[in-house]
C-alpha cells in the first residue's frame, strides 16, 4: 500500500513539474523557440537513424514536389471543373457520374470458415461478402445468376442481383 501511496505521489510531481515547463514555453515569443520547447519537454526521443530516414524521406518528398510544380499532368479542363465535387453535386450540375461496372454471373458459390460467402463468378475473379449474408440475399446470389458489381460511392463495391436488384457489399480476393 505504501508502494502505490508513493508512485501516486511521485507521478503527480512529474506532472506538475512537466505543466511548469510547458508554462515557461508558452511565455516565449518565438514560434521556432517555443516549438523547440515543447518539443524538448513532449517528445519521446528516438533513435537517430529513425529521425534520419524521415528527414530523407521528406527531402524526397518536397523534391518530387518541386518537379511536379515544374511540369504538371496532362488534366483537361472539364477534369479540373469536376475534381471534388461528390455524386451528388455532378447530378446537380449535370455532369455525368461515371460508375466503373462489371456485368458477369456467378459460377460457384463457397461459404468460408468466417460465415462469409465467397463468389467465383464467370471471369474467374473471386468476391467476398463483407459480412455473413442472411438466406434471403443468399437466395439471390446463387450460381448462373446474373449480377452486376459496381463501385460504392463511399468505396467499396456492391454484388446486384440483376433480376431481383438486391445489392450486397463485397471485396474482391483475387
Amino acid at each position: 500500500m505504501r508502494n502505490i501511496l508513493f508512485l501516486c505521489v511521485f507521478l503527480s510531481v512529474k506532472n506538475l513539474i512537466a505543466e511548469d515547463s510547458a508554462f515557461n514555453c508558452a511565455k516565449i515569443d518565438s514560434d521556432k523557440e517555443r516549438l523547440a520547447c515543447y518539443d524538448n519537454i513532449f517528445k519521446i526521443k528516438e533513435d537517430l537513424n529513425e529521425e534520419l530516414a524521415l528527414e530523407d524521406l521528406i527531402k524526397s518528398d518536397e523534391k518530387l514536389l518541386t518537379e511536379t510544380k515544374k511540369s504538371p499532368a496532362k488534366i483537361d479542363k472539364k477534369q479540373i471543373a469536376e475534381f471534388g465535387l461528390t455524386d451528388n453535386q455532378k447530378k446537380a450540375a449535370n455532369i455525368e457520374v461515371e460508375k466503373i461496372t462489371i456485368a458477369t454471373s456467378i459460377s460457384s458459390v463457397i461459404k468460408s470458415a468466417g460465415g462469409k460467402t465467397r463468389f467465383r463468378l464467370e471471369n474467374n475473379q473471386l468476391w467476398e461478402s463483407q459480412s455473413v449474408l442472411s438466406s434471403i440475399k443468399r437466395i439471390n446470389f446463387k450460381n448462373k445468376n446474373e449480377i452486376i458489381i459496381e463501385e460504392s460511392t463511399l468505396g467499396g463495391f456492391w454484388m446486384i442481383n440483376k433480376r431481383s436488384k438486391v445489392r450486397i457489399k463485397v471485396k474482391r480476393v483475387s
